[in-house]
């Protein structure tokens, strides 16, 4: 799929790909479709404005399917902490196919070839499918105690869901 630098009027196809890639993500279980719609619009347009820190337009990239169509994207922007991958997305049909490695490899070169050493990102908790994505694509987790935090507060919550749905012994 052709790789390209994300521009201000890809937004429309970036806010579906928005939806399709996490509308069935644990942050949106019982959400009206038209409020995960308008999460997705306003979280682009956020992006676009400058209000998740400065977007790095040249260093982003998306990919393009059948008809020009965003099959996926990875957003970064610049803050004091340097450049940072805040938006990664593939469309559900498409992933597992090396495309999310893809853009945030074309990234990655075009920040070390601007004197850029360091790529900050982050994940959802629960969002298991990121969390082995970006320890296989290298990235180091930096402690935190919040985070550990939510993590065993996830992993109790995920131990007594399991337990109680273990067939009662015969």
């Amino acid at each position: 799929m052709p790789l390209r630098s994300v521009r201000p009027d890809d937004a429309p196809g970036l806010v579906r790909t928005f939806i399709e890639a996490f509308e069935d993500g644990v942050e949106f279980c019982d959400w009206p479709a038209e409020k995960v719609r308008e999460h997705a619009r306003r979280n682009i347009m956020d992006y676009f404005a400058g209000r998740r820190g400065s977007p790095l337009l040249e260093a982003s990239r998306l990919s393009l399917g059948e008809e020009g169509r965003v099959t996926g994207a990875a957003l970064l922007n610049g803050r004091d902490a340097g450049p940072r991958l805040d938006l990664l997305m593939v469309r559900p049909g498409l992933r597992r196919r090396g495309i999310a490695s893809a853009l945030v490899g074309a990234a990655v070169r075009d920040l070390h070839s601007q004197g850029a050493s360091v790529l900050r990102s982050a994940y959802c908790v629960s969002n298991r499918e990121s969390a082995l994505w970006h320890q296989a694509f290298g990235f180091e987790e930096e402690p935190d105690l919040y985070l550990a935090r939510l993590r065993r507060m996830f992993y109790a919550h995920e131990s007594s869901r399991h337990e109680g749905l273990q067939a009662p012994e015969a």
